[in-house]
């Protein structure tokens, strides 16, 4: 039997009651693998499967369920080991004097997600009336009409950055920290899509002030995600980044992240624990 391993936590965290069903086929219940200072959540099976939306939710519910007992940090969708032992001592034991803190500290906290998107339609209908562009004929020739699309395109970026920063003015008092998921100021470039680090305390508030930014931008759409993980808030170090940078399908280990698993805890590493490298655009807030 392979062993799925869903996320590491600190040695002392209970047992997830009830016991989740796992994935794979035939999926086994999660329990943890203890060793020194850490423990992995992890679940038996004789095959994988396929891994689509439904398995990367499942993932998701299975962290969550870890996370209303303490601090988790998550394995990338579709890790597998041979057994309980490689957990432990491939696992477990490289990173059992490194990960202690950065559970730590993201004790007590989670993080929520939010995307907004505004219908290409509705911000043209805003940004070209009373615009210098009001009215325009379309040119005929190629190179005035890709100039008139350039600054139409300019004024829906200047209306995007202008309602992102309404937004994030809203919801950055009740974040400790927060930074970009994606790049911003584009033509193709979402309205927001922002993580926050927030208290569990502050979850309830910090839901109540995305409602009133959705009353003041009716245009937008405004989706939450979470509490997962606050995993966007965890730097580890490069050591481990280069140690568990290439899978190794010598060593028996697959990391077959389905389709929908490039938005759920994506890494680059073996363990899909991220790229201390790749951090741009961040926003306030200390590093963990």
């Amino acid at each position: 039997m392979s062993v799925i391993v869903y996320g590491v936590t600190k040695v002392d965290h209970p047992e997830p009651e009830p016991a989740p069903v796992g994935l794979g086929e035939p999926g086994g219940p999660v329990h943890l693998v203890r060793l020194g200072p850490l423990a992995a959540a992890v679940s038996a099976t004789a095959r994988l499967g396929v891994l689509g939306e439904q398995e990367a939710m499942r993932h998701v519910d299975i962290l969550r369920l870890l996370l209303e007992a303490g601090p988790v940090l998550p394995m990338r969708l579709g890790t597998v080991a041979p057994d309980e032992e490689s957990v432990r001592n491939e696992v477990l034991a490289p990173v059992g004097d490194m990960l202690p803190e950065r559970l730590d500290a993201i004790d007590g906290v989670v993080e929520l997600r939010v995307e907004a998107e505004e219908d290409e339609r509705s911000a043209l209908a805003a940004v070209l009336p009373g615009s210098a562009l009001a009215g325009t004929t379309i040119p005929a020739d190629l190179d005035s009409r890709i100039r008139l699309g350039e600054r139409v395109a300019d004024l829906v970026v200047a209306r995007r950055i202008a309602q992102a920063e309404d937004v994030l003015a809203l919801l950055r008092p009740l974040a400790r920290a927060d930074r970009s998921r994606r790049r911003h100021g584009g033509p193709e470039d979402p309205v927001l899509s922002w993580a926050f680090m927030v208290a569990t305390e502050d979850v309830a508030e910090f839901g109540a002030a995305l409602r009133r930014a959705r009353v003041a931008h009716p245009e937008l759409v405004i989706e939450q995600v979470g509490p997962l993980p606050a995993v966007s808030f965890v730097d580890l170090p490069p050591e481990l980044g280069g140690r568990v940078a290439q899978d190794d399908p010598q060593a028996g280990w697959t990391g077959r992240p389905g389709e929908a698993a490039g938005d759920t805890f994506a890494g680059t590493g073996r363990w899909g624990w991220g790229d201390p490298t790749n951090r741009t655009d961040q926003g306030k807030g200390e590093e963990s």
